[in-house]
């Protein structure tokens, strides 16, 4: 009868840390939501307000070519690296490099 009561507690206990995690999981998501918006806010109200050109301006000035400049650099990686660099394993560098080593 003692086993018994011994495994149910166990049960219990564990159950019970499953719930401690999520809760703490929950408080975590809430906290980062909450510290996040409060940043938003205060960026908001601390920063003078911008005309409807400023942002029109310093998107085409800045945003536009350093997207155009990331999307090229991301495509001669492509098309320069196709197998990447073998960091994943099952990928063709990482087959190929442990088929030349003799195995894993």
């Amino acid at each position: 009868m003692t086993v018994a009561l011994v495994v149910v507690s166990l049960i219990a206990l564990a159950s019970l840390a499953v719930l401690v995690a999520k809760m703490l999981g929950v408080c975590n998501f809430i906290l980062k939501c909450t510290l996040g918006v409060m940043a938003m806010m205060w960026l908001r109200w601390t920063l003078p307000r911008l005309r409807i050109d400023q942002v029109i301006t310093t998107c085409l000035k800045y945003c536009v070519p350093l997207a155009a400049a990331m999307f090229l650099g991301a495509m001669l990686w492509t098309y320069m690296i196709p197998g990447g660099l073998g960091l994943m394993p099952g990928s063709p560098a990482a087959v190929a490099a442990a088929g030349e080593k003799g195995g894993p």
